[in-house]
C-alpha cells in the first residue's frame, strides 16, 4: 500500500500554503470514485486550516494545480503574458513550462535591446544576448537561463520522468525576476525617484 497518502502528519496546504493536518478520505470512501471501482490510491483531503479539498492520486497532487511564481512587478507586459501561461502549467508539463519561459526571456532580450532590436533580429538568441552592453557582467545570469531553457525544451537533454526535475520551471521563473531586478527595476525606480525631485 505504498500509494496511499500519509495523514497522520502535517501538509502544506496547495490552497493556503499553511502547514496543516489533513481530513482524508479515501476513494473506497467515496460513492462516486467507487462506483469505477476500489482506488485506494485515490485521496481527497480537507485542510484544517482553510477547510478547501485537494485532490491526491498516488501520492501526486492532481488539483488544485500549482500555479508556479509571481512575475517580477517591472516585468514587461508583452513578456508578462507569457510567462504567466508558463507559470499555469508547470506542474502539468515542467517540458512545456520551461520552453514557454525559453520564449519569455527571448521577449525580454528585444525589450532589452530597444532599438538594436532590428539590428540583430535574425541573429540567434545567443547572439543577442551576447550584443545586450550588460553582457559581460551578468552572462552567468543569462547563459544558466538561455542554456537550461533550450536543454529543458528537448527530451533527450533533461529528463521529466516521475517527477524528475520537475522544479527546473521555478528555477527558470527565479532568473527570470533576478534578470528584470538588474536590468529593468534600477532604471524605474530612478525615474520614480527623479520625478518626485522636479515637482
Amino acid at each position: 500500500m505504498q500509494n496511499i497518502l500519509d495523514l497522520s502528519k502535517p501538509m502544506v496546504c496547495p490552497h493556503c500554503s499553511a502547514l496543516s493536518l489533513m481530513l482524508g478520505c479515501y476513494g473506497a470512501d467515496q460513492p462516486i470514485i467507487n462506483t469505477f471501482g476500489y482506488h485506494p490510491s485515490v485521496v481527497v483531503t480537507y485542510c484544517l486550516a482553510c477547510r478547501k479539498p485537494s485532490l491526491w492520486i498516488n501520492k501526486e497532487l492532481k488539483w488544485p494545480t500549482k500555479q508556479g511564481i509571481q512575475p517580477h512587478e517591472h516585468l514587461p507586459e508583452r513578456c508578462r503574458q507569457t510567462f504567466m501561461e508558463a507559470q499555469k502549467i508547470s506542474s502539468i508539463s515542467p517540458r512545456a513550462a520551461c520552453a514557454l519561459l525559453r520564449v519569455t526571456l527571448e521577449q525580454l532580450v528585444d525589450e532589452l535591446l530597444g532599438d538594436q532590436k532590428d539590428s540583430t533580429s535574425k541573429k540567434n538568441l545567443n547572439d543577442r544576448i551576447k550584443s545586450l552592453p550588460c553582457y559581460h557582467v551578468y552572462q552567468d545570469l543569462f547563459d544558466a537561463c538561455r542554456i537550461v531553457g533550450n536543454k529543458a525544451a528537448h527530451p533527450a537533454e533533461i529528463s521529466f520522468e516521475e517527477g524528475e526535475n520537475e522544479d527546473l520551471p521555478l528555477l527558470i521563473s527565479e532568473l527570470i525576476n533576478a534578470i528584470v531586478a538588474s536590468q529593468i527595476s534600477p532604471g524605474i525606480i530612478a525615474k520614480e525617484a527623479l520625478s518626485r525631485v522636479r515637482k
